[in-house]
Parts: C-alpha cells; sequence; structure tokens
C-alpha cells in the first residue's frame, strides 16, 4: 500500500479513551457492543487518520463532508488487520480502507468508487473530507458483514460520544461549509449536533430536495440529505440531493426548496 500524508489534525484524548458500549445479546445469543477501534484490542493510538476513507477524501481543510453511515464491522477490522500483518504491513494500514479491493473490502469498495463518480460530477474542485456518523465506533457481534440497521445505534451513550466527535470534526475543519449526509444516521448525528430546534425528517427533507441551515460547533453549516451511493434506485434519484450541492456551490440550476433554521 502506498505511504499517504495525512491532513488530520491530533486526534483528540477523549477519543482515545472512550469506552466500548454493550448492549443486550442478539437474538441468536450472541454477544453484542459498540467498540473503540482505537483501542488496543484493534489499531491501538497510533494510527495518524481519523477516518479510515481518508484515503480517498482527506481533506480536513475542505468545505464539503461527507457522511457515510458507518466505517466497517468490528469482525471486518479484525480480518483486514490480520491480512495486512500477514504481509508483514503495519495494522494500521487496515484503517486505510477506501481502496481495499485487494483485502477483501469489496463491498466498501464499490460504494467508493460510485461515490467518487458523485463527487466529480457535482463537486469537482472542491475539497472533501470523507467520514461517517459512528467515526471510530464499530458495531461487533461477530458477523463481518456490513449492515444497514446497527443495532444500538441510538444507545444514549453512544449518540452522546458520536455528538462530540462531528462537534470536534467541525471545529477541525476551518473551511467546512456543508455536511451531505449519505443515509438516516448520518442525519440523525448531523442534527442531533446542531442548534436546531426542529428536528427534520430524513426521507421527506430528501424527496423534497431540501437542506437544512443551521449551526454546529458555532460555524454555520449546510446540511444535505441525500441516498447512499450503492442504494437500489434509478440515477435520477440518486443524483438529485447532489444537484441541490451543485447549486450551492454555484456549479448548476436546478428547482431548490430550502428549510431555514434559526441561527
Amino acid at each position: 500500500m502506498t505511504q499517504k500524508n495525512f491532513s488530520t489534525p491530533p486526534i483528540a484524548p477523549f477519543i482515545f479513551s472512550f469506552k466500548e458500549v454493550e448492549l443486550a445479546k442478539t437474538k441468536t445469543g450472541n454477544n453484542a457492543r459498540w467498540v473503540n477501534a482505537f483501542n488496543d484490542e484493534y489499531l491501538g493510538s497510533a494510527t495518524k487518520n481519523f477516518y479510515p476513507t481518508e484515503t480517498l477524501y482527506g481533506e480536513w481543510n475542505g468545505e464539503i463532508l461527507i457522511l457515510a453511515q458507518d466505517a466497517l464491522p468490528a469482525s471486518a477490522l479484525n480480518e483486514l488487520i490480520s491480512s495486512h500483518l500477514k504481509n508483514g504491513e503495519p495494522k494500521e494500514y487496515a484503517w486505510r480502507h477506501a481502496n481495499q479491493e485487494t483485502h477483501g473490502d469489496k463491498k466498501g469498495w464499490r460504494t467508493n468508487n460510485s461515490l467518487k463518480k458523485l463527487v466529480e460530477k457535482y463537486a469537482n474542485g472542491c475539497s472533501v473530507l470523507y467520514g461517517s456518523a459512528a467515526a471510530h465506533m464499530l458495531y461487533d457481534d461477530g458477523c463481518k458483514k456490513y449492515r444497514q440497521s446497527l443495532r444500538g445505534f441510538m444507545n444514549p451513550q453512544l449518540q452522546s460520544h458520536l455528538i462530540e466527535v462531528l462537534n470536534w470534526v467541525v471545529k477541525n475543519m476551518p473551511n467546512l461549509r456543508y455536511i451531505m449526509c449519505l443515509g438516516e444516521k448520518a442525519w440523525q448525528i448531523a442534527n442531533a449536533s446542531s442548534n436546531s430546534q426542529v428536528v427534520m425528517d430524513f426521507k421527506s427533507t430528501r424527496q423534497a430536495n431540501q437542506y437544512i441551515r443551521t449551526l454546529i460547533a458555532k460555524k454555520p453549516i449546510i446540511i444535505i440529505p441525500a441516498y447512499h451511493p450503492m442504494a437500489v434506485v434509478t440515477n435520477e434519484a440518486l443524483e438529485r440531493n447532489w444537484q441541490v450541492l451543485a447549486e450551492l456551490l454555484g456549479m448548476g440550476s436546478i428547482q431548490k426548496s430550502e428549510t431555514l433554521d434559526s441561527v
């Protein structure tokens, strides 16, 4: 794997020190929890990049933050760590998985290729940071499969931490103006992190081509809901909310509907 120089700021101590969140056992009797990718069981604290997808878009000085749902299941990360160690590579390479087609991360690789096409079409020339709502927290029930439904995501302890994490991210992006939420989980965290007095429904806001102007970490931010890049929808539906971003960036013209929150 090619070495990459990251622009990631120093990762805050509260992120490294956050403990796992234990959940009730699954219906099949498996233990379930949310784990910190930066604990000693996984990557440790030597990792240079905060999001694994910074290998695709890693501009902390960027004006756009793209938030997917989660990075990968904990068991999948363990598998990637083993693969890199077997090849004589540092285990932190497993946290740079935007181009992991040679290490078995087929689904994530396809997602990132689809996302890249959208960014090139609707935000070409813009600086972008690509992360996820769950950030460094990974769901673990022993299964390596990606899931749309993440059990325990709304756990109050986890939610409080993820809101604090997103505020930290926003504070460390001096030029940030837009957050593209690729799914409802990202939308929930972005809204909960804001000063918005009204919680807008994700699906209806997305379908209406609306967006929210608000404050996060005292910074003016526009939050835009969008489909996941691998959603089973028409190209027109998939790209509609990206067209909203393009118009806001001054790169295109569409008929828009805007929701304004008091700031």
